[in-house]
């Protein structure tokens, strides 16, 4: 946990993941790696039992639990001090745009 919060203070960048949950979606394969960060995988049983915490899902709750599977996105942006000139932010927005308009 330590090693966690290093990083987070000496790295010149920030790591996010984010997580579409896909409905009717059903395979036997662990993941499929799509390249650039993005794949689809499994769901596990902590991300389930967070969208079923969440008030404002769009899923209902009973849909969560028959989701199997997650498209997920891993990308970075460089960390900002001071104000932000809107351009890695804008990358953050436009990765996670492609990938939501790739799993629809």
């Amino acid at each position: 946990m330590y090693g966690d919060l290093e990083r987070f203070f000496y790295s010149d960048r920030i790591q996010f993941q984010a997580i579409i949950p896909l409905q009717n979606f059903t395979g036997d394969l662990v993941e499929i790696d799509l390249g650039q960060g993005l794949k689809i995988r499994r769901i596990t049983t902590s991300e389930i039992e967070q969208l079923l915490d969440l008030r404002f899902s769009q899923l209902p709750y009973h849909e969560i639990i028959h989701v199997k599977y997650v498209a997920e996105l891993v990308y970075s942006l460089k960390k900002l001090i001071g104000e932000s000139t809107g351009s890695s932010d804008s990358q953050g927005a436009q990765a996670f745009s492609a990938s939501w308009a790739f799993c629809r």
